[in-house]
């Protein structure tokens, strides 16, 4: 392919506001960064905003605090993770596949590693259509998933009673909201790990890498409304696309957390607890960590399970090793994807209920 003269000058164009928007931003973060220093947090409570607008509150003053970063630890840790297989539409009876995997390990001089995994395959009509007899979507599917990951967590943490159960993800069921499921049905299938963790008296996480919530950014956002500074126009627009990651980039050296916010996400609001979400900043990048208020409430439980996730984190070079370990055993691969269709086609010819036409077809793909 060969670009005319004004791609390329269009390419020359955006290479120049690429410059001039990163050095906006950075000067942006610094004016966040003067304000987050000196915000005032009962103003702060005063701020109100459209229930689908979820900001952050502050539960103290911001501040920034060093997490220890210990070598030679002893503790259990527990993790789960799922996958699937899509929704199999071109089959006479449609399918799809979840799979579940839990890993627990006892880390230190006694060490111990179990893993376990759970499958489960979904094809009754309330399975896989919705009320009005379509498909159900990609996002139920997901949200399924998420809720047997749940579900399987609750009772591996009832049978090993691990110091940690870490979660891949949050533990505030956004995908929610994505969907027409019976919203207090699912959170309570959803916070099952948590309650099982509070009846334990352990600790539990929700480790999210990458995380682009701007929960914090928005709370923000407003409280610069409320104080009339002026932004201008292109600074609007800027704020929308800041990350609450970018900023906690900037305010915390490595091996440093922040204080503890609160979302006022109307999903919390069916919630047995609340749901407290802090910035961990390690040499790979900000991560953000969601824990329940009992958590928080045991200061020593609460230090203990920061360093613990750091602690995994160097583990995992990057990216906690039992989180890695629990997907290593979710994963259905292609050969497994293929084995499992193959049989399906294999039973349904077996069966003798289809015509030869069918069966004529399903031959063919195996």
């Amino acid at each position: 392919m060969k670009f005319k003269n004004d791609t390329l000058e269009q390419i020359e164009k955006l290479s120049k506001y690429y410059v001039e928007i990163s050095k906006r931003k950075r000067e942006l973060i610094h004016l966040l960064k003067d304000q987050i220093s000196d915000i005032d947090l009962s103003e702060v409570d005063k701020i109100k905003s459209p229930p689908e607008f979820s900001f952050a509150k502050f539960i103290d003053d911001f501040s920034t605090f060093p997490v220890q970063n210990k070598d030679n630890l002893e503790y259990s840790i527990l993790a789960v993770d799922g996958s699937r297989i899509e929704m199999q539409e071109g089959f006479p009876l449609p399918f799809y596949v979840i799979n579940v995997s839990s890993v627990f390990e006892i880390i230190g001089k006694n060490h111990r590693h179990l893993e376990d995994s759970e499958t489960q395959v979904y094809f009754r009509e309330n399975d896989i259509y919705d009320s009005n007899g379509n498909f159900i979507t990609e996002q139920d599917i997901d949200l399924n998933m998420l809720l047997q990951e749940a579900e399987f967590l609750a009772q591996k943490i009832k049978i090993h009673k691990p110091d940690i159960s870490l979660v891949d993800g949050s533990l505030i069921l956004w995908g929610l909201k994505k969907t027409a499921t019976n919203e207090q049905e699912a959170i309570r299938k959803y916070e099952k790990p948590i309650i099982e963790t509070n009846n334990a008296g352990k600790a539990i996480a929700g480790f999210i890498s990458g995380t682009k919530s701007r929960e914090v950014i928005k709370t923000m956002g407003l409280y610069l409304r409320k104080k009339n500074v002026q932004l201008d126009e292109k600074d609007k627009q800027l704020l929308k696309a800041l990350t609450d990651a970018e900023l906690m980039s900037v305010l915390l050296k490595e091996n440093q957390r922040t204080s503890l916010f609160i979302s006022t996400e109307k999903l919390l609001s069916n919630y047995s607890n609340r749901i407290y979400f802090f910035f961990l900043k390690t040499k790979y990048e900000v991560v953000r960590i969601e824990v329940p208020d009992f958590l928080y409430e045991n200061k020593q439980m609460f230090e203990n399970l920061c360093s613990l996730i750091l602690y995994e984190i160097e583990r995992g070079h990057g990216y906690p090793l039992i989180l890695k370990l629990a997907h290593f055993g979710a994963v259905i691969t292609e050969n497994e994807k293929r084995f499992l269709e193959d049989y399906v086609r294999k039973r349904m010819i077996d069966s003798r209920r289809y015509s030869e036409k069918l069966a004529s077809k399903l031959k063919r793909k195996i």
